[in-house]
Protein backbone atom coordinates (compact mmCIF):
# COMPACT_ATOMS: atom_id res chain seq x y z
CA UNK A 1 0.00 0.00 0.00
CA UNK A 2 1.15 3.47 -0.28
CA UNK A 3 -0.01 7.09 -0.35
CA UNK A 4 0.12 10.65 -1.87
CA UNK A 5 -0.46 13.63 0.54
CA UNK A 6 -2.42 16.39 -2.16
CA UNK A 7 -2.78 20.03 -0.65
CA UNK A 8 -6.45 21.18 -0.19
CA UNK A 9 -7.22 24.24 -2.94
CA UNK A 10 -8.00 27.20 -0.61
CA UNK A 11 -7.14 25.68 3.01
CA UNK A 12 -4.41 24.77 5.04
CA UNK A 13 -3.92 21.27 5.04
CA UNK A 14 -3.69 17.78 2.96
CA UNK A 15 -5.64 15.19 2.04
CA UNK A 16 -4.27 11.63 2.09
CA UNK A 17 -5.27 9.19 -0.49
CA UNK A 18 -4.07 5.38 -0.13
CA UNK A 19 -3.49 2.95 -2.93
CA UNK A 20 -3.53 -0.80 -2.52
CA UNK A 21 -2.49 -3.22 -5.06
CA UNK A 22 -5.48 -5.90 -6.00
CA UNK A 23 -4.53 -9.63 -4.75
CA UNK A 24 -5.92 -10.80 -7.73
CA UNK A 25 -4.12 -12.92 -10.29
CA UNK A 26 -4.78 -12.87 -14.21
CA UNK A 27 -4.39 -15.90 -16.24
CA UNK A 28 -1.82 -15.29 -18.88
CA UNK A 29 -3.46 -17.56 -21.30
CA UNK A 30 -2.24 -15.39 -24.40
CA UNK A 31 1.29 -15.91 -23.49
CA UNK A 32 0.64 -19.34 -22.70
CA UNK A 33 -1.10 -19.88 -26.17
CA UNK A 34 1.83 -18.36 -27.99
CA UNK A 35 4.67 -20.50 -25.83
CA UNK A 36 2.47 -23.84 -27.01
CA UNK A 37 2.18 -22.94 -30.63
CA UNK A 38 5.36 -21.75 -30.90
CA UNK A 39 6.76 -24.94 -29.54
CA UNK A 40 4.69 -27.25 -31.95
CA UNK A 41 5.51 -24.90 -34.66
CA UNK A 42 9.03 -24.80 -34.37
CA UNK A 43 9.57 -29.29 -34.37
CA UNK A 44 8.18 -29.33 -37.91
CA UNK A 45 10.03 -26.58 -39.61
CA UNK A 46 13.77 -25.32 -39.12
CA UNK A 47 13.92 -23.52 -42.48
CA UNK A 48 13.84 -19.82 -41.40
CA UNK A 49 16.91 -20.65 -38.88
CA UNK A 50 19.24 -22.07 -41.61
CA UNK A 51 18.00 -19.79 -44.18
CA UNK A 52 18.51 -16.80 -41.82
CA UNK A 53 21.77 -18.06 -40.56
CA UNK A 54 23.15 -18.95 -44.44
CA UNK A 55 22.13 -15.20 -45.10
CA UNK A 56 23.83 -13.33 -42.70
CA UNK A 57 26.51 -10.70 -43.77
CA UNK A 58 30.38 -11.63 -43.16
CA UNK A 59 33.42 -9.81 -44.64
CA UNK A 60 35.00 -11.22 -47.42
CA UNK A 61 38.22 -10.41 -46.48
CA UNK A 62 37.38 -12.68 -42.72
CA UNK A 63 36.53 -15.52 -45.74
CA UNK A 64 39.79 -15.04 -47.37
CA UNK A 65 38.22 -13.59 -50.52
CA UNK A 66 39.58 -10.49 -52.31
CA UNK A 67 37.18 -7.10 -52.76
CA UNK A 68 36.97 -6.28 -56.23
CA UNK A 69 36.73 -2.97 -57.43
CA UNK A 70 32.90 -1.90 -57.15
CA UNK A 71 31.98 -5.25 -55.47
CA UNK A 72 30.82 -5.29 -51.98
CA UNK A 73 32.44 -6.07 -48.98
CA UNK A 74 30.78 -8.48 -47.39
CA UNK A 75 29.02 -12.28 -48.23
CA UNK A 76 27.08 -14.65 -46.74
CA UNK A 77 27.99 -18.24 -46.12
CA UNK A 78 25.74 -19.82 -48.80
CA UNK A 79 27.21 -17.66 -50.86
CA UNK A 80 30.34 -18.91 -49.66
CA UNK A 81 30.00 -22.73 -49.46
CA UNK A 82 28.73 -22.53 -53.14
CA UNK A 83 31.56 -20.81 -54.81
CA UNK A 84 34.01 -23.32 -53.16
CA UNK A 85 32.74 -26.58 -53.67
CA UNK A 86 30.46 -25.88 -56.76
CA UNK A 87 32.74 -22.87 -58.19
CA UNK A 88 31.13 -23.44 -61.77
CA UNK A 89 28.16 -23.77 -61.61
CA UNK A 90 25.96 -21.20 -63.34
CA UNK A 91 22.96 -20.30 -65.21
CA UNK A 92 22.92 -21.09 -68.86
CA UNK A 93 23.44 -18.04 -71.26
CA UNK A 94 19.55 -17.77 -71.72
CA UNK A 95 16.76 -15.03 -71.01
CA UNK A 96 16.87 -16.40 -67.43
CA UNK A 97 20.35 -15.72 -67.01
CA UNK A 98 20.37 -11.87 -68.35
CA UNK A 99 17.42 -11.77 -66.02
CA UNK A 100 19.27 -13.07 -62.64
CA UNK A 101 22.72 -10.69 -63.98
CA UNK A 102 20.39 -7.68 -63.89
CA UNK A 103 18.08 -8.65 -60.68
CA UNK A 104 20.90 -10.09 -58.26
CA UNK A 105 24.69 -8.93 -60.29
CA UNK A 106 25.52 -12.79 -60.86
CA UNK A 107 25.15 -15.46 -62.88
CA UNK A 108 26.45 -17.63 -60.18
CA UNK A 109 23.66 -20.09 -59.14
CA UNK A 110 24.85 -19.98 -55.19
CA UNK A 111 25.19 -16.06 -55.68
CA UNK A 112 21.39 -15.92 -56.25
CA UNK A 113 20.89 -18.49 -53.64
CA UNK A 114 23.54 -16.19 -51.44
CA UNK A 115 21.75 -12.57 -52.31
CA UNK A 116 17.94 -13.90 -52.52
CA UNK A 117 18.47 -16.07 -48.97
CA UNK A 118 17.41 -12.60 -46.53
CA UNK A 119 14.10 -11.86 -48.49
CA UNK A 120 13.20 -15.67 -48.14
CA UNK A 121 14.19 -15.98 -44.49
CA UNK A 122 11.87 -12.95 -44.25
CA UNK A 123 9.35 -14.39 -45.80
CA UNK A 124 9.60 -17.03 -43.89
CA UNK A 125 9.45 -15.19 -40.42
CA UNK A 126 6.45 -13.20 -41.68
CA UNK A 127 4.67 -17.08 -42.39
CA UNK A 128 5.78 -18.28 -39.36
CA UNK A 129 4.56 -15.48 -36.88
CA UNK A 130 1.20 -15.52 -39.10
CA UNK A 131 0.82 -18.98 -38.10
CA UNK A 132 1.64 -18.84 -34.79
CA UNK A 133 -0.44 -16.43 -34.25
CA UNK A 134 -3.56 -18.46 -36.05
CA UNK A 135 -2.64 -21.39 -33.97
CA UNK A 136 -2.63 -19.40 -30.57
CA UNK A 137 -5.86 -17.31 -32.03
CA UNK A 138 -7.39 -20.87 -32.59
CA UNK A 139 -6.82 -22.47 -29.29
CA UNK A 140 -7.72 -19.64 -27.16
CA UNK A 141 -11.30 -19.32 -28.76
CA UNK A 142 -11.55 -22.98 -29.25
CA UNK A 143 -11.54 -23.73 -32.49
Amino acid sequence: MWAIAIPKPGRVGYELLKFSTPDIALPDTTLDSLWSCAKEYYGITALTAVTGVGGIPISKLTLGHGVWLGAGKKTNLISHYGLKFFPMAKLPPATIAQMAKSTFGTIRIFGIVGRASPYVALGLAVYDVVSIGLCAYKEKNGR
